[in-house]
């Protein structure tokens, strides 16, 4: 493995209380322990011990990331973040709280068994396959962490603190030891390219949170940067998020929603979202500035029981009702209350006609400009919704599976011709094996569409209640490939008369 550029920042942090300086190394392998980074040198020397919610920022986030809260309560996966938009770059604050590791080791206390903290935590950071990140700090409790970041992945070395049934930062659960950790980073937002961009009228932010990993067989599944496809996967996370924006901007996101003014004279204002049961969470900031030739028109439509918001996106209507009209019948309810439609203005450069996030969906503006283009997008976004929000499926090692499924569907639905026959190599593929975007789109799309036409033929009818069966046993959790195929199985009996 070839080694990066090393690079060395000097932080220097100053406080009432204690004066710390660090030096970070970015390194590339996981191999050595002293590869791994350091925002401040962390020993037990109390000098070199960060005290709880001390941001490296100083000055510059003073009224809201040093002062926050916890206001959720101690669940698995649930992630709170504080966040701050400068001009060019986002600067964040996130606590995730019981950030299960599934490695640990027991010790001996008295007469109990109490997990013993494990060495490393593994994270992601999706915001690299996209966007420049960085790392700034993370601690757990009082204590300043060493780090290592390596393509998405995020390894923490732990504190060696035994658990036990009072400490704050260190929570069991079944034998398992569940640890809470805070991080700062800053994320550089892309000029007018892009999911995490910004425009003189717009700012976009999807995938940019730092997340759980998903453990597969009792290992970490690894993300890695790619060209094409949706380099990433998440199980669902509760997430309480505030944003500290200017008052003449406005954010949608999912989760209830509440603004408070700032008790500042400086015409900031505080915009806060909790949802719960979320894989992702995504923002799109809008802002109503003189120099934007830009106006938004932000549309609300019920359909079902979910407030649908068409932000710069009203020509889609009649088709997201179809699609969410179709889904909710012969996949099962929409169980979350909003979901946005959004004109996305930054994605023509990169070649991407839609995408997909939890309770949001963007549609690039090229698709406009022909309704039938714009019919296929926005069904297949649409059908997102079920097929990676509300069912997961594994987009690293098994991408086909939500694309080549929600692609049938949308074509279906739309009455596209579909194919006989397929090339079922995609079967075999993951992300990181397709040498070409065309070799990814032909693949895990169209052969995959067709594979998944052929299940319909063979089990008529018998599909949408196996689509059911899939969505009221894996709802909220991730479907894999091999228990898709024990429901063709299952379903297959039952189309032939078997039992």
């Amino acid at each position: 493995m070839k080694k990066k550029v090393v690079t060395l920042i000097i932080i220097a942090v100053i406080s009432e209380i204690v004066a710390l300086s660090g030096v970070f190394l970015i390194l590339t392998s996981f191999n050595n322990r002293d590869n791994m980074v350091n925002a401040a040198v962390s020993n037990d020397d109390t000098a070199n011990v960060m005290s709880a919610y001390t941001s490296i920022y100083g000055d510059k986030l003073p009224y809201y990331l040093n002062s926050h809260e916890n206001e959720v309560s101690n669940k698995i996966n649930t992630i709170e973040a504080d966040i701050v938009i400068e001009e060019d770059k986002v600067l964040i604050k996130e606590t995730l709280h019981s950030i299960s590791t599934y490695s640990y080791s027991y010790i001996e206390n008295q007469n109990d068994k109490t997990p013993d903290v494990p060495d490393v935590v593994f994270l992601y950071i999706p915001s690299l396959n996209t966007s420049t990140t960085n790392v700034k700090k993370i601690v757990q409790g009082e204590k300043t962490l060493n780090f290592e970041v390596d393509n998405l992945m995020l390894k923490i070395e732990l504190s060696h603190i035994e658990a036990n049934k009072n400490n704050d930062m260190i929570k069991t659960n079944n034998g398992m030891a569940d640890i809470t950790i805070t991080i700062e980073y800053e994320i550089l937002l892309n000029k007018s390219s892009g999911t995490i961009s910004r425009t003189n009228s717009h700012i976009y932010l999807t995938n940019f949170l730092v997340t759980p990993v998903i453990f597969k067989d009792n290992e970490p599944v690894v993300i890695a940067k790619s060209r094409f496809g949706d380099p990433y996967i998440y199980n669902m996370n509760n997430y309480a998020i505030r944003f500290l924006v200017d008052d003449n901007v406005d954010i949608y996101a999912p989760g209830t929603k509440k603004e408070e003014p700032v008790n500042i004279n400086n015409a900031k204002k505080y915009i806060s979202f909790k949802a719960k049961k979320l894989r992702d969470f995504p923002a799109v900031i809008l802002k109503d500035t003189q120099s934007s030739d830009y106006t938004h028109v932000v549309k609300v439509e019920k359909i079902r029981d979910t407030e649908v918001y068409f932000i710069n996106s009203n020509k889609t209507c009649d088709f997201v009702k179809e699609a969410f009209t179709f889904a909710s019948e012969n996949i099962g309810p929409y169980p979350y209350e909003k979901l946005f439609i959004v004109e996305n203005v930054n994605m023509a450069d990169m070649n991407l006609r839609g995408m997909e996030f939890s309770n949001m969906i963007f549609l690039s503006e090229s698709c406009f400009t022909n309704v039938k283009i714009l019919r296929q997008v926005t069904y297949h976004e649409v059908f997102h919704q079920w097929f990676y929000g509300i069912i997961g499926t594994d987009q690293i090692t098994e991408p086909f599976l939500d694309e080549g499924l929600v692609n049938y569907l949308a074509m279906y639905l739309a009455g596209e011709k579909i194919g006989n026959t397929y090339n079922s190599s995609f079967l075999n593929k993951s992300l990181t094996d397709y040498v070409s975007v065309k070799e990814y789109y032909d693949l895990a799309y169209d052969n995959a569409t067709n594979y998944f036409a052929s299940i319909h033929k063979e089990l008529g009818n018998n599909f949408y209640e196996m689509l059911k069966k899939i969505y009221d046993d894996k709802k909220y959790t991730i479907l894999y490939y091999n228990e898709f195929k024990n429901y063709v199985n299952m379903f297959t009996q039952f189309s032939q008369g078997g039992k």
